[in-house]
């Protein structure tokens, strides 16, 4: 049958179910990000003073505070206003990416690059220092 041919109450049906299974979904990711939290906690400190957690649509990210010098060198990149590139935020967010592996951080930023920028914001408040009131926002 194509979908020409179905009724409205197939077509909803059919909608239903994938909405379905995207709240299933969604539910898993921050099923794993409250694992992560858990974990990370006990490994490297305070969330939101240690590390952060980024949810996205690939999956939650864990982003520990990196050296000062990173921090130093990404805000070098603003110098003149200047939004930074692609490779900036590579060199700022990818040494500090603690969950998934490095490889399959690597494909998610391949398919949605935005996620460089959401970790670099996350990044930067744990270097700046700012208060925990941002948990969730990336």
């Amino acid at each position: 049958m194509s979908a020409q041919e179905k009724s409205l109450e197939q077509l909803e049906l059919e909608k239903e179910k994938r909405e379905e299974q995207r709240r299933a979904e969604a539910k898993e990711r921050r099923r794993q990000a409250l694992l992560l939290e858990e974990r990370y906690e006990a490994e490297l400190g305070a969330r939101g003073q240690d590390f952060e957690i980024v949810e996205t649509i690939a999956g939650p990210i864990v982003i520990r505070r990196g050296e000062s010098v990173l921090f130093k060198k990404f805000m070098a990149a603003y110098n003149g206003g200047k939004d930074p590139s692609i490779e900036d935020l590579h060199a700022y967010v990818t040494p500090c990416v603690e969950h998934p592996e490095r490889e399959e951080f690597l494909k998610i930023v391949a398919k949605h690059p935005g996620i460089y920028r959401a970790c670099a914001n996350a990044l930067a408040d744990l270097h700046v220092g700012k208060e925990r009131d941002t948990k969730g926002k990336y």
